[in-house]
């Protein structure tokens, strides 16, 4: 008894049993995919439960992917209907009900723009960013790179709630008054002065030793034709940068250093001229 509907949201693979594969097989496989469809569609709570892979991205909120998930929620429930509740067991019919439960209440909660109230005092990108930062890993080099995808990803994710507040603005569909209060507050708290007292760059203060700081790169002796420090050099202990600058650099590599102004060297004796070799 193949499962047609089934088979549009798992992998065919999956299927080289049926039509002999038991409904609580199908049960806990439309299970299995619903949990993996929640981790690529909503990486924020995929990095809250440890679910790898998703910490580069953010929700897509745009008003296409909002439309696309709203259709796509009747899709695991017409599975569930191909499954004869009857043929599972006491604790697999709890699940089947309590499965069937959640489904229905998103498909009577996605008739109601909830969407368009993006942002109160305990929700919205606002408070969406640095909490989830503040739960990424950041004990390797690719959990960095995660971090830094995110940062940069910031001004989309801002972008698409402006959308959503401006829709539900011009639709009479906003959070009560009172439920922004402490918004801008909230928002003003993560402009710094000092980048690096600002919550969502925490993990850059300290580095774990897997990771290295720009005065220890790790990178092979004489392995670099070019270093470059832009806007950053006030940041590193010139000693150490500039040994680690001699030792990876190969014969007659170059440094490229530049800032707000013109960069100044406190000695030349001690900065570029010594990588002249």
């Amino acid at each position: 008894m193949l499962r047609s509907a089934l088979m549009s949201l798992l992998p065919v693979a999956l299927f080289a049993q049926q039509p002999s594969t038991p409904d609580s097989v199908l049960l806990h496989q439309l299970f299995t995919q619903r949990w993996e469809y929640t981790m690529r569609e909503y990486p924020e709570f995929a990095t809250s439960v440890g679910y790898p892979g998703q910490n580069a991205r953010w929700t897509d909120y745009s008003l296409e992917a909002i439309a696309r998930r709203k259709r796509e929620l009747n899709d695991p429930l017409n599975v569930l209907r191909t499954i004869d509740r009857a043929k599972l067991g006491p604790p697999d019919q709890l699940n089947y009900d309590l499965f069937r439960r959640n489904l229905t209440d998103d498909i009577e909660e996605s008739r109601f723009p909830g969407e368009l109230m993006a942002m109160t005092q305990l929700d919205g990108v606002q408070q969406d960013v640095p909490s989830t930062i503040a739960k990424m890993s950041a004990g390797t080099v690719r959990d960095y790179e995660d971090i830094l995808a995110r940062l940069r990803a910031v001004p989309v994710l801002v972008n698409q709630t402006i959308v959503l507040l401006r829709r539900g603005l011009a639709s009479g569909i906003t959070p009560a008054r009172i439920t922004l209060r402490d918004v801008p507050s909230q928002a003003q708290d993560l402009v710094v002065d000092d980048p690096l007292t600002s919550p969502v760059l925490s993990a850059f203060t300290h580095f774990p030793p897997g990771v290295s700081a720009a005065e220890s790169t790790g990178l092979p002796g004489r392995s670099v034709n070019l270093v470059t420090a832009a806007q950053a050099l006030h940041w590193l202990d010139p000693t150490k940068f500039f040994a680690e600058v001699r030792r990876v650099l190969v014969s007659r590599g170059a440094v490229a250093v530049w800032g707000y102004g013109d960069p100044v060297l406190d000695s030349v004796a001690s900065g570029e001229n010594q990588h002249r070799r």
